[in-house]
């Protein structure tokens, strides 16, 4: 992440927030709850303060990869798979 532009970086948290939210639909047995929960939280929040906040936390945990991070942020905002939040 270090290495890439804020567009760059942009377009990878984004990729690794859909391959997220397809997991979730999958693992809901495609009930789309979830998964809208996802999309919800990462698309329609402010986006600078998101991705400001996202940074700082991918900063304090340089040991963890994005995904692993992103998925703890996404799961204390819309729960478990299979909760049905």
């Amino acid at each position: 992440m270090e290495n890439m532009s804020a567009e760059e970086q942009n377009a990878y948290i984004s990729g690794v927030v859909e391959g997220l939210a397809f997991a979730r639909w999958l693992a809901d047995e495609r009930d789309e709850t979830g998964m809208q929960c996802i999309w919800n939280w990462y698309l329609h929040s402010d986006q600078r303060a998101r991705f400001n906040a996202q940074m700082d936390w991918f900063e304090k945990h340089p040991e963890q990869q994005v995904s692993t991070l992103m998925y703890a942020l996404i799961r204390e905002e819309c729960g478990e798979q299979g909760s049905r939040r």
